[in-house]
C-alpha cells in the first residue's frame, strides 16, 4: 500500500481536532447555524462541515477566515512567541558539500 502524502503528525491531528471543537463551540455560542457561518466567511457549507469535522485538507485561508470571524484567531495569536523580523531576515542555511571520503 502506498502511504505517500498521507502522513500527518499525531500532535497536529490532535490540535486540529481541538480547534474544530473550539470552532463549533464558538459558533454555537453565537447561536449561528453552519450555513450562517459559511455565508459570513464566504465559504461553502461543506467547507464549514469539513472544518468542524477536523478535515486536514481544508484550505488554510478558509480555516483562518473562520477562526478570525469567531474571535479565536486573536487568542491563538497571543499565545505565539514573538520573533523580530531582523532575527529571521539575515539567517541563511548553508548546505555542506558531501565528499566521497564521508562514506
Amino acid at each position: 500500500m502506498d502511504y505517500k502524502g498521507k502522513f500527518f503528525p499525531l500532535d497536529a491531528e490532535n490540535f486540529i481536532k481541538d480547534l474544530s471543537q473550539l470552532i463549533k463551540f464558538y459558533r454555537l455560542e453565537k447561536n449561528m447555524r453552519q450555513v450562517d457561518l459559511a455565508e459570513a466567511v464566504e465559504v461553502s457549507l461543506s467547507t464549514i462541515k469539513r472544518i468542524e469535522n477536523a478535515d486536514t485538507s481544508v484550505e488554510t485561508g478558509a480555516l483562518l477566515k473562520t477562526i478570525w470571524y469567531l474571535g479565536i484567531l486573536d487568542k491563538l495569536n497571543q499565545s505565539l512567541p514573538k520573533i523580530k523580523k531582523e532575527e529571521v531576515m539575515h539567517k541563511r542555511i548553508r548546505v555542506g558539500v558531501v565528499k566521497d571520503e564521508d562514506f
